[in-house]
């Protein structure tokens, strides 16, 4: 198990080591989905108060850094985040969707007449789109996830810090942007003042904000074969 003797352990706990992100350099979109799935899967127990549960993963995260292997906890987010764009609902899971707003947040249900012809039914089909998001308040996210932008999210360590920012999120204790940036920077000739801009200004505000956001999982699913 790494040991940070440098770190102070109120700052990071002791499985953190830095060198253990540095594999997010080579990661494809499939495999950044699939490290965010667990980042997010310490968000649902943490929403569901199973705080232990939460610190649980959280650390083993921690450990593992970006190392992922993929096992049954990420059953229950492919089933959602998987599902194409327009997909056909069993009856328990239209009811578990309708019981859920989280899940339910973004999607819209119709009932279709499949009798009619398609020229027509691609025709209402588009409109009935506009009408919802329209209604829901909901625009199209237009994201494009390039090898550039897999390699800004490495270049700013946002793995490494969702998962040391919701450590002390689950302990009940803070750490500021410049004490972050030296865990996260460790070789740089920036100070305190400098690297603590970067921490606030890119990879919290620019990348940390929105990459557990259901649309850009998605998103990483659909383009994990074109980039």
């Amino acid at each position: 198990m790494p040991q940070n003797k440098k770190i102070n352990p109120s700052l990071a706990p002791q499985q953190f080591n830095i060198d253990n992100y540095e594999s997010t350099a080579r990661l494809t979109a499939q495999q950044w989905y699939e490290n965010l799935l667990h980042r997010l899967f310490v968000n649902t127990y943490q929403e569901q108060s199973d705080i232990e549960m939460a610190k649980m993963i959280n650390l083993r995260n921690i450990s593992t850094g970006s190392r992922y292997e993929k096992d049954h906890t990420s059953d229950f987010f492919d089933q959602f985040l998987n599902r194409k764009s327009v997909s056909t609902l069993t009856r328990d899971e239209h009811i578990h969707m309708l019981k859920t707003p989280k899940l339910r947040h973004g999607n819209a249900f119709a009932l279709v007449d499949l009798a009619v012809p398609s020229s027509i039914l691609e025709k209402d089909f588009k409109s009935w789109i506009e009408e919802q998001r329209q209604q829901l308040n909901i625009n199209a996210r237009k994201i494009q996830l390039t090898k550039t932008k897999l390699r800004d999210w490495h270049n700013s360590m946002v793995l490494p810090y969702i998962d040391l920012i919701k450590w002390h999120e689950l302990n009940k204790t803070k750490i500021t942007d410049s004490e972050m940036g030296k865990i996260l920077f460790p070789i740089t000739h920036q100070n305190d003042c400098e690297v603590g801009e970067k921490i606030k200004r890119t990879t919290r505000k620019k990348h940390a904000k929105n990459i557990l956001s259901k649309s850009n999982l998605r998103a990483l699913v659909a383009q994990a074969n074109q980039i």
